[in-house]
């Protein structure tokens, strides 16, 4: 069965088939059956008109697989969706972004790779700067309070972002709090932001 969108995920593009692989017993290089982990991971709605899915994620870096323990842990819930940051893990996750839709700003204690695949994401600082991404940029976001917007008013954009833990920020000797997403589910009070 091919993966597919949200009914709501109006953005016209596919949705991505994940390919993971592991070791036999003698270990020898091979795929995940499709029956131990779907391809088809499960698409959710963040917040109206932004839809999202984690393909993979780890709860600890460097991760941990031997005896296949990031799939184990994988499997048993342990990277959860509406938590951007793993706490002391990575995920990958891909996002559509309706036309016109603006995040809030918000900070989490990561670091982000954000790889635009369509469309077009206008990253903002909250000192104001702009930036403008386009497919194949890439946003390297470190810890700082952002917003995300789509400024087309017909076309979606998709960006996949990799996402790994970090210590919290410490400027001039003041922690930096993390900054809740008001309009997004995506970042929770309890993930150790």
């Amino acid at each position: 069965m091919a993966p597919s969108l949200l009914p709501n995920d109006h953005s016209g593009y596919r949705a991505p088939s994940r390919f993971i692989t592991t070791h036999d017993a003698d270990g020898t290089s091979k795929f995940v059956p499709d029956h131990v982990v779907s391809p088809d991971a499960p698409w959710q709605e963040a917040a109206p008109g932004v839809f999202f899915y984690i393909p993979w994620g780890t709860t600890s870096s460097p991760a941990q697989m031997t005896d296949d323990a990031d799939l184990k842990a994988y499997e048993a819930g342990k990277v959860v969706p509406n938590i951007i940051v793993t706490p002391n893990g990575t995920n990958v996750r891909i996002y559509d972004f309706a036309p016109g839709f603006e995040s809030a700003m918000h900070r989490t204690y990561s670091i982000d790779y954000g790889i635009v695949i369509h469309g077009t994401i206008e990253g903002q600082m909250d000192g104001g700067e702009v930036r403008v991404g386009k497919p194949g940029d890439i946003f390297i976001q470190r810890g700082t309070n952002h917003l995300w917007r789509n400024p087309s008013k017909t076309e979606w954009t998709r960006i996949c972002y990799f996402v790994a833990a970090a210590e919290p920020l410490v400027i001039g000797g003041k922690k930096i709090e993390a900054v809740k997403a008001d309009n997004s589910s995506a970042v929770s009070e309890d993930s150790k932001l």
